[in-house]
């Protein structure tokens, strides 16, 4: 992906990609794909964003980031190699939201669907524990990452890189 090689730090991106949802059996849904777009942030330092929103708060700003809990950067801040996969690393907007739309099998999902999925996967979110023993409670650095090969669309750096 070589539109991430050059970038510069914290540069705003737009994204546009499809991801599968992964449920279990028993809600009876199908395949569960979710296809996803917004502004984003690449290249960005997340002990340093911890940081910054610690010190706006008045806190010490003395987080250190774990490594990362699975696969290895193969551009600092950028990409991450996993199992022989690419993934990009971006982080959301403050403020900002991903618009989303989920699919079962292929169609859109009804409201029950809907419902269903997005219930699920309430339960399941969960904030970082690391950032909050620092301090950093409510407005967390989210950083998100997405396989390459699901990206359908990304705009960086005045370059556009379309599947």
């Amino acid at each position: 992906m070589n539109i991430v090689n050059n970038l510069s730090k914290a540069t705003i991106a737009h994204i546009e990609y499809v991801s599968e949802v992964r449920l279990p059996k028993k809600l009876g849904l199908g395949l569960v794909t979710k296809a996803t777009s917004g502004q984003v942030q690449l290249y960005y330092n997340y002990q340093s964003a911890v940081n910054r929103r610690l010190d706006a708060r008045g806190e010490q700003p003395t987080f250190k980031a774990e490594p990362l809990p699975w696969g290895e950067w193969y551009l600092a801040d950028r990409l991450i190699h996993h199992k022989g996969a690419f993934y990009l690393r971006f982080y959301l907007m403050r403020g900002e939201q991903m618009e989303s739309t989920y699919y079962v099998d292929g169609r859109a999902a009804t409201e029950e669907e809907l419902t269903l999925i997005k219930a699920y996967l309430q339960h399941t979110r969960k904030s970082s524990g690391t950032q909050a023993a620092a301090g950093l409670t409510e407005g967390q650095v989210m950083p998100k990452a997405v396989s390459v090969a699901n990206i359908k669309k990304l705009v960086a750096g005045g370059k556009t890189y379309a599947a």
